[in-house]
């Protein structure tokens, strides 16, 4: 992959706004393939970013891919718009922010992406398709019909450990895919799940908001 470095000078006009309300920890044009909800499309060019701000813990970043065009990022606007209603919801999950304030080190990377969190591609590509082959019909169908407004995540834990969530509308949280023989307050025993690659492990696993596994 490409990067090109020189990112002010690329952006112009449209990266003031941006910097006016965040802090731009690292950020890159990059081509001639791009982000979309970590999946990577052919023939495009990124603005990919690390994100924070002061009013936000220290320990969450936003992690943005926004389409760049001939100098122009046309959907910040749109990010400016939305990003602090994803900020909301997963700030307003009872159980996530217990735990992350008890585990400082831990990283939380709320994904902001070409135009909203989750971006509708990656969901029909990937997680749909996933929870669809083994049987979770229901949850595959919710998640295509509440994904504007859910938000994705990936949180960075101890040892090397990972994961990816995303958090519904009502607060519940779907534990996507993690690695290692654990996630977070959970053994793999307790999550129900299939293996995905490597040491990954892909669930259809619910949490409601107060930190317990829903109903299976």
């Amino acid at each position: 992959m490409e990067y090109m470095w020189d990112t002010e000078e690329k952006l112009g006009p449209d990266l003031a706004p941006i910097r006016a309300r965040f802090t731009v920890v690292d950020s890159q044009v990059s081509g001639p393939s791009c982000l979309d909800g970590w999946v990577f499309r052919d023939n495009c060019l990124s603005w990919n970013a690390d994100l924070k701000a002061q009013n936000l813990p220290a320990y969450m970043h936003l992690d943005v891919s926004l389409t760049y065009n001939n100098g122009r990022l046309p959907g910040a606007d749109r990010f400016l718009a939305r990003i602090d209603d994803y900020v909301a919801l997963v700030r307003s999950v009872p159980w996530l922010a217990e735990f992350m304030s008890q585990h400082p080190n831990n990283k939380l990377e709320l994904h902001y992406g070409p135009e909203r969190s989750f971006d509708r591609e990656a969901v029909l590509s990937d997680l749909a398709k996933e929870l669809r082959d083994h049987r979770k019909n229901v949850l595959a169908d919710r998640l295509i019909g509440e994904v504007d407004k859910c938000a994705l995540l990936q949180i960075e834990a101890s040892a090397g450990r990972w994961s990816r969530w995303v958090v519904f509308p009502n607060r519940e949280m779907l534990l996507w895919c993690f690695s290692g023989d654990s996630d977070l307050k959970w053994k793999a025993a307790q999550l129900d799940g299939w293996d995905c690659g490597g040491l990954l492990r892909c669930t259809g696993v619910v949490i409601e908001p107060d930190g317990t596994l829903a109903p299976r």
